[in-house]
């Protein structure tokens, strides 16, 4: 037989229950509507239930989230205060409010919320991210970096702060440091056509590093990374397989893409003709559309010589690949 104390504790139990559960839906409802961007219909959901609970930050929030979407700054702004006022200890309420600021140009205001939601959680790589953001447009490069790399000691792949932290390094000089970081960002985001990947492997080659080049593929600039073989098993390096399905793959699907193949070795031509005629094997055995006569080779006992502005580089050791549509 239960007690009115079992009765009672089953009750607060329940009732705690009753409270997180509506949390969590809330929570779902919210990032439901933000992740299929259906701002107005969150607008309207989240506005019933603040009129229901005027008293909880998450709906506060949520509206205000919503309202950022559609660049409505100040009206977010005022729902991230609201939400803010109610749970001052919440890391993510200060960050999104600090964004809601940098909508508004309120800049001091925006870097004081990111400084607080990282006092308030060292690890929310976002907040040191967009401080990092603010204070590289501020030109205070050397406290910038240093939030980008804490951001990226947090999440290793974050895209904004592997760029921007190989933009510090050049614009301080720092070029071995600088190199690096372009290539960590080119590792990790740097196949295909994007601006920041051209940009970033402009920089490099005006450094006299080659390991990423742009090619042009018909009228498309392609970055790739540079083809290489291993030089006892004489076989394509991991990396250049990568590269030439990139490749094979644009020139399968077009019969009328010639794609030419330029090999240089200095002092050997019989080692460059000997690379050219490897890519071509791998490029027909890995793409049985590609017809032979798509692919043209040439090759050369000489460096290839490439200008980047006002300097002239040799590369003793290069493949240079082209497309046209004819």
């Amino acid at each position: 037989m239960m007690t009115k104390l079992n009765i009672l504790l089953m009750t607060i139990v329940a009732f705690g229950m009753l409270i997180v559960f509506s949390g969590c839906v809330n929570s779902i409802k919210g990032e439901f509507y933000l992740n299929f961007e259906k701002y107005q219909s969150g607008i309207h959901a989240f506005e019933q239930e603040i009129k229901k609970k005027p008293g909880v930050a998450k709906n506060y929030f949520y509206l205000g989230r919503f309202l950022l979407a559609q660049k409505k700054y100040k009206k977010a702004n005022t729902q991230f205060n609201k939400a803010v006022n109610l749970e001052p200890e919440n890391d993510k309420y200060h960050f999104w409010l600090g964004v809601s600021y940098g909508g508004l140009k309120k800049v001091q205001l925006e870097m004081e919320n990111y400084r607080k939601a990282i006092e308030l959680n060292s690890r929310y790589f976002q907040a040191h991210t967009y401080l990092g953001h603010n204070l590289f447009r501020s030109k205070k490069y050397l406290l910038a970096l240093e939030n980008y790399n804490k951001a990226l000691s947090i999440k290793s792949d974050n895209p904004s702060a592997l760029y921007n932290r190989a933009l510090i390094l050049n614009r301080l000089k720092r070029v071995p440091e600088a190199k690096s970081a372009f290539k960590q960002y080119l590792n990790n985001y740097g196949y295909g056509s994007s601006s920041k990947a051209m940009t970033a492997v402009s920089y490099l080659n005006q450094m006299g590093d080659f390991e990423y080049r742009i090619h042009l593929f018909n009228r498309r600039k392609l970055v790739l990374q540079k083809i290489s073989f291993d030089p006892v098993k004489f076989e394509l390096e991991k990396e250049s397989r990568i590269s030439l399905q990139t490749i094979g793959a644009m020139t399968k699907k077009n019969s009328k893409i010639t794609l030419y193949i330029l090999a240089y070795q200095k002092n050997n031509k019989t080692l460059a003709r000997k690379k050219a005629i490897t890519i071509r094997t791998y490029l027909l055995d890995m793409f049985p559309r590609i017809k032979p006569e798509q692919i043209k080779l040439s090759w050369f006992g000489v460096p290839e010589r490439i200008s980047t502005g006002k300097v002239n580089h040799t590369l003793d050791d290069s493949i240079n690949l082209f497309a046209v549509l004819k």
